[in-house]
């Protein structure tokens, strides 16, 4: 492998082999920084290689029957109902005296050196926040720090017993001890902040293909303050790098550096204090010059990212308009919600009983745009709202279900429609991970089943696009006046899925067309060779379709179908 150069911490070479998700054997030789090409390793590694480091050779993803690590540190659990830490439901408890106290208990298999060791990673949070470790005496909800296998945290207080791995000797770093109990107080990795792309460019080639999970966003609460590219909880440059090339590149300058190696920043910091509503009129007054620096940083930041007229957009897009999948993976980049659901769904066959068409809709075949007096639509209540229930699958773990309440979020936050869980009610969502991300169109009565595979169809994007389905909407390129918008390319596409391109009698809500919209098929969806299926007129090198989540027309559309008002 090029561009790894030795740490020379270790006199005499051995190798460590892992085999990764896909199959493939990755071997290093120990004392080699397997992610980075860096002139002096030491220095630059962040808490997060580090964990990294630990995490992929000595330590297992799966930690048990039922919890996993996600994002390389993040312990979740299937079969019970997780606490969405990006509201303020899983934080610590505050006291009447103003601190946050985190009861904690030290395994004895710690030497005293390392007892001191975990102690420094906790100062390092106490000093200029309001948490307060303590050890545990009576109380319920604790921390248990113990030397199991790995480096790595649950996110939040989960209530009674929960754990906090750190290896000996692998984890006994100060930063690494810092950056696992800032997840139990609740704080994700910097780079999956839901703004992060406008701040850091994801290098998804250089990525290996089964780490590619670790780099998505969430809807995330970034408490009003700027990104942080120096956070503890910043992934490091090379992160997870399949050939020592960078993952993660900022984008107002590459001399930028990406995390810490030992110490919180001032922001984590004042995250912390946010977060738990602590922040003292000393914090404020010890801050405020800095703070006022990341502000005036992040203006400038934004200012050097504002888009030049003209100038690589079309040369990308004729560049891009003929690609050949036989013999390439198209650009992580350039994947939307509907690329994936395709990807998914094309490595399985209906279950009995049931067709797909479009790729992704189960018949019965109805629309709510079409269906006579909208008798397909959920109901709207009283109140003005209209409430959609849902059960999730026990099999899901949090950061599955997380993924899928983002999807949720995405469309309740801009609209009438409320997504809850059920109770009693009759006609509901039932939210499981089969084979495959598919969805009946509009309400169908009784248990509806909406499939969400993991972890395949876990973007918040997938999971909106098929909510979407069940809300009654098809394909934005079903429009029965998309010729107007976009070309079909037949020839090019898959005989047998030449169907999937016809038209739909729709009533369109007299909104225009959406080019932007999570329904909307990508370029290439169906191709037999690798060449477009779809093409936007009068500008061919428009973008079409995304997977962040529904755009502003698709809300628009979602308020006009059910008479939200404003």
């Amino acid at each position: 492998m090029s561009g790894f150069h030795p740490i020379p911490f270790l006199s005499l070479p051995k190798v460590a082999c892992v085999q990764s998700d896909s199959g493939a054997q990755i071997c290093l030789m120990a004392g080699y920084r397997g992610t980075a090409r860096m002139n002096d390793p030491l220095k630059d590694e962040t808490a997060m290689d580090a964990i990294i480091k630990a995490n992929e050779f000595l330590a297992s993803r799966v930690i048990d029957g039922t919890t996993t690590l996600r994002e390389g540190d993040i312990a979740v659990s299937s079969g019970r109902r997780s606490k969405v830490c990006f509201a303020r439901s899983c934080l610590w408890s505050k006291s009447v005296d103003g601190h946050v106290y985190v009861p904690y208990r030290v395994s004895p298999e710690y030497t005293d050196m390392e007892t001191k060791l975990i102690k420094k990673g906790m100062e390092n949070v106490e000093k200029g926040t309001c948490v307060r470790f303590v050890a545990m005496t009576h109380q319920r909800d604790y921390i248990d720090i113990i030397p199991q296998s790995g480096c790595w945290s649950y996110l939040g207080s989960r209530g009674g017993r929960q754990t906090v791995s750190l290896q000996s000797p692998q984890c006994l770093q100060v930063g690494v001890i810092s950056h696992e109990f800032m997840h139990s107080l609740g704080f994700v990795h910097e780079q999956s902040r839901f703004d992060r792309d406008n701040y850091v460019t994801i290098k998804w080639p250089n990525i290996w293909r089964d780490r590619l999970r670790n780099f998505e966003k969430f809807k995330t609460e970034n408490l009003d303050l700027p990104y942080d590219y120096g956070s503890i909880m910043h992934f490091g440059m090379y992160a997870y790098s399949q050939d020592g090339e960078p993952t993660i590149i900022p984008k107002n300058s590459q001399k930028i550096k990406l995390g810490q190696s030992s110490s919180l920043s001032h922001i984590d910091k004042l995250k912390i204090n946010k977060l738990y509503n602590c922040v003292s009129n000393t914090t404020v007054a010890m801050y405020a010059p800095t703070m006022l620096l990341f502000v005036l940083f992040g203006l400038l930041t934004q200012a050097s990212m504002l888009p030049v007229k003209n100038s690589t957009g079309v040369h990308e897009g004729k560049v891009r308009l003929k690609r050949k999948y036989s013999d390439e993976t198209p650009d992580f980049e350039d994947i939307n919600a509907m690329d994936q659901i395709l990807e998914v769904n094309r490595r399985f066959r209906a279950p009995r009983g049931l067709s797909f068409r479009d790729g992704d809709i189960a018949v019965s075949v109805r629309s709510a745009i079409n269906c006579p007096g909208n008798a397909c639509l959920w109901p709207k209540s009283v109140d003005g709202f209209v409430y959609v229930p849902y059960i999730l699958s026990p099999i899901y773990d949090d950061m599955d279900r997380i993924t899928i309440e983002t999807g949720m979020q995405d469309i309740s936050s801009g609209t009438c429609v409320k997504f809850i869980h059920r109770t009693h009610e009759a006609s509901f969502l039932d939210i499981q991970p089969r084979y495959g991300c598919w969805s009946f169109l509009g309400q169908t009565g009784g248990s509806q089943t909406l499939s969400l595979q993991t972890p395949g169809c876990m973007w918040s994007g997938v999971a909106a696009h098929e909510l979407m389905h069940a809300l009654g909407f098809v394909h934005e390129q079903s429009r029965s006046d998309r010729d107007h918008y976009v070309t079909i390319v037949w020839k090019n596409i898959m005989q047998d899925h030449m169907h999937n391109f016809r038209k739909q009698v729709t009533n369109n809500l007299n909104s225009p067309y959406d080019y932007n919209s999570v329904m909307h098929y990508g370029r290439y969806a169906f191709s037999e060779d690798g060449g477009p299926t779809i093409i936007p007129k009068p500008d061919p090198y428009i973008p079409i379709g995304q997977r962040d989540g529904p755009s502003g027309l698709d809300l628009h559309k979602i308020n006009v179908l059910y008479n939200c008002g404003t």
